[in-house]
């Protein structure tokens, strides 16, 4: 009985010990090239807007290491507008240049978690960003959510972890990316 015990303990406390983990955010969005936007000047926007900058634990719970990003997430989001808004053939300028549209984007939620079931466990990546879009007086606005959960067996791995968390972001982005009365709302003419 001790040799069973001695032989479970240590997997038993491997298993509750995570190391921090930094995600490289990379989001994937396929845009299609088009002269959709006619090089209309658009002004895109993006901010952080959650509350804390830990994406998540390793550990179920809310305990474990953190989980964050090496990089600024509203930076990641914004190129990835910006470089899709190109392709779709707007001219994207930062802010505070002259633009006959607008567009902001809060970074509303970008969180990983863990939970336990009774044979298996699951992984959920939560995103929502908030998007504004304005033109010759007329705005749309949108929220655009992604939830995405997987079920596992073992705890995964950092670069699993990484991948999930980017998939989770690219949907969001490409949401927003496709939503046709954002686009429409940027390309109105005057």
């Amino acid at each position: 009985m001790k040799k069973h015990i001695l032989l479970v303990l240590p997997i038993l406390l491997s298993g509750c010990v995570f190391s921090p983990q930094t995600v490289k955010l990379a989001p994937t969005i396929s845009v299609a090239e088009t002269a959709l936007g006619s090089g209309l000047t658009v002004a895109v926007t993006v901010v952080d807007e959650r509350p804390d900058q830990v994406i998540g634990k390793r550990g179920v719970g809310g305990a474990g290491a953190d989980i964050k990003s090496a990089e600024k997430v509203d930076v990641v989001v914004q190129n990835s507008i910006v470089a899709g808004l190109k392709r779709k053939g707007f001219n994207v300028v930062g802010t505070g240049e002259a633009a006959g549209a607008n567009l902001a984007v809060e970074v509303r939620f970008l969180q990983y978690s863990l939970s336990t079931g009774f044979w298996s466990g699951g992984v959920n990546v939560k995103v929502a960003l908030k998007a504004v879009a304005s033109r010759n007086g007329k705005s749309y606005d949108h929220l655009y959510r992604i939830d995405h959960e997987q079920r596992v067996q073992l705890a995964p791995s950092a670069e699993t972890n990484e991948k999930w968390i980017n998939d989770a972001l690219s949907q969001a982005i490409q949401q927003l990316l496709d939503d046709g009365a954002l686009i429409g709302t940027l390309s109105q003419k005057g």
